[in-house]
């Protein structure tokens, strides 16, 4: 079966809407970012997890304490919650990527973002442990690489416009 998860802006934060109803689902979990969308929290269950992207182009990303985080997503280090093996994290080649997935051995994950905005797209295949933590999770990790390239590409055209004397 598979299930739709809407990433919306809700107050100060981003917060999860279900097309149905999921157990492992909490309603109540957000996501607030960061400075700069390199860094943020994730709520779930009463408690606050740091996120953090890294890397020059913010390909990997850490949920939980750095030396023991709860969660990775990365090209290929990538773990979840609840799964004893390797999980596989790829965003598209764009330098301003729109999609990406996360597959492991309890299901498959696929984030759409469109051209414009921040509104991302879940779909949701499988029986995943903290569903809302690895959203929120991919969420962060494909709408904090698309800030990154907008930051290089404002760097760029800075630098290369002719200036007035």
């Amino acid at each position: 079966m598979t299930v739709t998860l809407t990433l919306r802006k809700q107050g100060g934060g981003y917060a999860l809407d279900a097309s149905a109803p999921i157990a492992s689902l909490d309603p109540t979990a957000t996501l607030e970012f960061g400075r700069a969308m390199r860094t943020g929290t994730i709520t779930s269950g009463g408690r606050k997890l740091p996120i953090a992207a890294h890397g020059p182009h913010r390909t990997s990303v850490t949920v939980g304490d750095g030396s023991r985080p709860v969660l990775r997503l990365g090209q290929d280090d990538s773990f979840v919650p609840g799964s004893g093996k390797q999980a596989r994290w790829s965003a598209s080649p764009h330098p301003r990527p729109r999609n990406a997935s996360l597959e492991s051995d309890r299901g498959r994950l696929d984030f759409t973002v469109p051209k414009h905005g921040k509104e991302v797209t879940v779909e949701v295949t499988g029986d995943w442990e903290q569903l809302d933590t690895v959203a929120l999770a991919g969420c962060f990790a494909l709408l904090s690489m698309r800030r990154g390239h907008t930051y290089r590409a404002m760097t760029v055209l800075a630098v290369t416009s002719p200036h007035p004397k």
